[in-house]
């Protein structure tokens, strides 16, 4: 299958520098792309069109005949979480840690910038889809290639900070708070 790239879509649970775990299991390399329906249309229709020929060649199929849950690409609509309406998500995995760079394409490295991708950031990726029977069924999934960095965005999910909410915690201070009354015994050397 051709790759598809996906362009500033925004990262949804990425296990990109470590393995994602499962049940105590270590699984795959993941990440979740959000894509707005009317900014990525094209991308949509070209996972679906991509979607549309597994099925009919690997399994004889069409996507009205198949089980939504066996399928990467998913409507947000159908979600209970506000944030996806409107949007479609596709989940990518690969058993082989993807190609992550920044905006200028220098690779990102786990230990200059661990939190660098996080649910919420501003990123593009590099797919395909392929065609999986096994145990489990018959599905069609994404292989993740690599992710660029684009830019910071808004955190997602339960343990995003709220920064109006805590800003709002805060009291607004006098600059004259600020003087900080010091010890006559203390030295200047005491303080490094």
């Amino acid at each position: 299958m051709p790759k598809i790239r996906i362009n500033n879509a925004i990262l949804s649970y990425p296990s990109l520098f470590k393995k994602a775990v499962y049940k105590g299991a270590e699984t795959k390399y993941e990440t979740s792309f959000i894509l707005d329906k009317k900014e990525h249309s094209e991308e949509i229709k070209t996972i679906q069109k991509e979607i549309e020929k597994l099925l009919n060649e690997s399994f004889n199929t069409t996507r009205a005949k198949f089980k939504d849950d066996n399928i990467c690409l998913k409507d947000g609509d159908f979600s209970n979480k506000d944030y996806l309406s409107g949007k479609f998500i596709i989940k990518a995995t690969n058993d082989l840690q993807p190609l992550l760079v920044d905006y200028a394409r220098e690779i990102i490295l786990e230990k200059d910038n661990p939190q660098k991708f996080y649910s919420g950031v501003i990123a593009n990726g590099v797919i395909d889809l392929y065609a999986l029977s096994n145990n489990y069924g018959k599905k069609i999934l994404a292989n993740l290639y690599g992710v660029q960095f684009v830019k910071d965005g808004i955190r997602l999910g339960s343990n995003a900070l709220n920064i109006q909410n805590t800003i709002n915690d805060f009291d607004i201070l006098e600059p004259s708070s600020f003087d900080i009354p010091f010890s006559d015994n203390i030295e200047e050397n005491d303080l490094f």
